[in-house]
């Protein structure tokens, strides 16, 4: 029965959260916003599903600007995000 119970509950094969800042980047947001503080570190999610081991899949989370002032600084963000999504995509 404890077999039963645990089937299906292994989801991934393999899973990391990757966090990273760029000073520039989060001193820039800490400056337009102190709230800002709540999008540093960006993360990027890279897995594997136990069902397709050999799937690789890569999720991301874009933050949004608390306020106007944030924006500039966020599109940099953002734009740092996707340029390392792009770049590791090409490996």
């Amino acid at each position: 029965m404890e077999g039963e119970l645990c089937k299906g509950l292994n989801i991934y094969d393999r899973a990391e959260i990757i966090e990273f800042c760029s000073a520039k980047i989060s001193h820039n947001l800490a400056q337009t916003n102190h709230q800002n503080i709540l999008v540093c570190p960006f993360k990027i999610a890279v897995y594997t599903l136990s069902e397709s081991p050999d799937k690789v899949h890569v999720i991301y989370a874009l933050p949004e600007p608390l306020d106007d002032k944030s924006k500039s600084a966020l599109d940099d963000a953002n734009t740092l995000i996707q340029e390392i999504i792009e770049e590791a995509l090409e490996w």
